[in-house]
């Protein structure tokens, strides 16, 4: 099991568009799935406070990786 921090999840959504790296996305949506990627409520409340509005949208329907 892995747990992210804000500053990998926006370097991942900064650098690594998911237009531009379909099977990247793929797999790491898969491990968010699978529930072997997760992250804490604290980092939630930092991306709704961040600059990042495709990370902000990415979490939004993600309630179960926090």
């Amino acid at each position: 099991m892995y747990v992210f921090d804000t500053s990998p999840l926006s370097a991942l959504f900064k650098n690594y568009y998911p237009r531009r790296f379909p099977t990247l996305w793929a797999q790491f949506d898969a491990l968010v799935a699978g529930g072997q990627i997760v992250s804490t409520r604290e980092v939630m409340r930092e991306v709704d406070d961040g600059a990042v509005e495709n990370l902000r949208t990415w979490c939004a329907g993600k309630q179960y990786f926090f």
